[in-house]
């Protein structure tokens, strides 16, 4: 994300990193993820960042402003997934051959197939007096405030946490859901997009996208981007797979069971990663910034988040402690509430009294939990908090 908004001067250099791609490796960044990636997904990702560097390096003028920088940065994201091994997704969209074959990368078609969204942040200290971005402190010595970039692709959330005199600790959104059933904005751009469609037609099932997804950007998802001709396609090689002759319904796959396309699908692509970016000057009273999947903003307003981190004692983490909260919070009517009280039940901490029916849950919920993270995906909505405190002392 970041590699547009290095200067020029800087990348040139010889030593640089960007410039040492063919003799680095990134496995070693790897250890802390929910699984390393497959040889070809992280091949491709490598070569396609390589392609990247040297695109940024031989252009004459670059342009810096953030807000550029982070949307085509993620749109090259999205095209290196959605292209399935190729250079450009519109290679592959227009080539006249079939492109599923036995030469096909399980790997990046499943990549390709599944859907993320994501939030990202640039912080920046900037001021005129200092010379430039980057500087820490300015020529009179004191601090500048940093500017924020917050760049918002689907459901994820952002909060600014401010310090207030009458209330302590207040929130503010940073980011609005790509979602059509709490953004009014959402839906004119899709009809505007999209006029041949009807609203009935483009949003159903409660405003999902198609009637099926529910965030309208992300990044993969590439049912609701490629063509119909790929679409059927691709139903015709998993058919084959399963030596059945269908082309209405996938066997196969993370889309087993659907429709071969949705319906109607007059004019892909219907779902688009562009981010929407904001950017704030923040001040001295900013306290944190907290940045987290929608599974935490399920069940936690930015004011209850706010409250809980005003409590806050020294050598809390802020992460962990709002994701007590939203335990706490967890509603009888949602299945994370159910799973958490049978999880009490096996360490025996609430016995119902059920007998054989918490036994069977306590099973369940074991096994939902040991799922190995490729999997796990499919079947539980794994939480992300990330929480920025914008006031650590200096050293």
């Amino acid at each position: 994300m970041v590699l547009p908004l290095l200067p020029k001067n800087l990348t040139d250099q010889p030593y640089h990193p960007v410039r040492r791609l063919s003799s680095t490796d990134s496995s070693g960044h790897t250890a802390y993820t929910a699984m390393p990636p497959p040889p070809d997904v992280k091949l491709h990702f490598r070569r396609m960042l390589r392609r990247f560097v040297a695109e940024l390096l031989t252009r004459r003028e670059r342009n810096t402003d953030p807000t550029s920088c982070l949307t085509e940065a993620l749109a090259r994201l999205d095209n290196d997934i959605c292209c399935l091994g190729m250079e450009d997704l519109e290679d592959f969209i227009s080539q006249p051959s079939n492109p599923f074959d036995s030469q096909v990368s399980q790997d990046l078609l499943q990549l390709a197939m599944s859907g993320s969204v994501g939030l990202f942040g640039h912080l920046c200290w900037s001021d005129s007096k200092a010379g430039g971005k980057g500087e820490l402190h300015s020529a009179d010595g004191v601090r500048p405030q940093p500017e924020l970039q917050i760049a918002n692709v689907g459901d994820c959330a952002a909060l600014l946490v401010s310090e207030d005199a009458s209330v302590g600790l207040k929130s503010t959104p940073l980011t609005r859901a790509h979602s059509a059933a709490s953004n009014p904005d959402e839906v004119a751009r899709l009809l505007a997009q999209h006029p041949e469609d009807t609203h009935k037609h483009v949003l159903r099932n409660g405003g999902r996208l198609l009637g099926e997804l529910a965030p309208c950007r992300a990044f993969g998802d590439v049912r609701y981007k490629w063509p119909a001709k790929r679409l059927i396609q691709l139903a015709r090689y998993f058919g084959a797979e399963q030596n059945t002759t269908s082309e209405s319904i996938v066997p196969l796959g993370p889309w087993a069971g659907l429709p071969a396309l949705p319906s109607p699908y007059f004019s892909p692509p219907y779902l688009i990663a562009k981010p929407d970016v904001k950017t704030i000057r923040l001040k001295p009273s900013d306290r944190y910034i907290v940045m987290a999947t929608d599974g935490l903003w399920d069940v936690v307003t930015p004011e209850l988040a706010a409250a809980t981190l005003s409590g806050l004692q020294k050598d809390q983490c802020p992460a962990s402690r709002l994701l007590r909260t939203a335990l706490s919070h967890l509603g009888p009517h949602m299945a994370a509430y159910q799973l958490l009280r049978c999880a009490k039940n096996r360490r025996g901490q609430q016995p119902s009294g059920r007998g054989a029916d918490d036994a069977e849950e306590s099973k369940l919920v074991a096994a939902l939990l040991a799922l190995p993270p490729g999997l796990a995906r499919y079947y539980r909505d794994d939480i992300t908090v990330l929480v920025i405190d914008l006031q650590v002392p200096e050293t």
